[in-house]
């Protein structure tokens, strides 16, 4: 690359390709996805709300897709994220709306971005459980257009196979 280490080990070629983390992601220099705590870190911008703008769903909220009956709440999360409910199921071009409070647009909806990190499933009182390379999930985060809002949570995190191609899928 440009002067830098890589950070994944790869093999193969086009829909064969297989990579796995060539070291711990905080020792590389290098490209590489963030940690699904680096990426809720970011995503939440500095707040400790479900959203990166201070709010939340409230019981009761309306939590489909039926853009006909929005959220009770709806701007909590219309103004910064591409949902099921709102605007097509469709992806949309990055930085059409409200970016958070660090500049970042589209971290929540539009498409799953993945994660450095393995899938496993833990307690939530682990910090950061990067997992290992020998396992066949990814972590995601973020939601997309095809999700409900609650999906859309800073806190959710979701799981792909890295094998499988999905166009709800994608990364920054």
């Amino acid at each position: 690359g440009q002067g830098v280490e890589p950070c994944y080990s790869c093999q193969g070629s086009d829909h064969q390709l297989e990579c796995v983390p060539a070291m711990d992601p905080y020792s590389c220099e290098g490209y590489r996805l963030p940690t699904a705590a680096e990426w809720e870190r970011a995503a939440r911008a500095g707040y400790d709300s479900a959203f990166p703008n201070g709010g939340e769903l409230r019981a009761g909220d309306y939590d489909g897709c039926d853009p006909d009956k929005p959220l009770t709440n709806g701007d909590v999360v219309t103004e910064f994220a591409w949902w099921c409910g709102f605007e097509g199921n469709t992806t949309h071009r990055v930085g059409m709306l409200d970016p958070n409070a660090w500049g970042l647009h589209d971290m929540h909806g539009n498409v799953w971005e993945w994660c450095h990190d393995a899938y496993v499933d833990y307690d939530g009182d682990e910090v950061d459980p990067t997992g290992t390379s020998s396992r066949s999930y990814r972590v995601t985060r973020g939601g997309s257009f095809a999700v409900t809002a609650s999906s859309l949570r800073s806190a959710e995190r979701g799981k792909s196979d890295p094998d499988g191609r999905s166009y709800i899928n994608g990364l920054r």
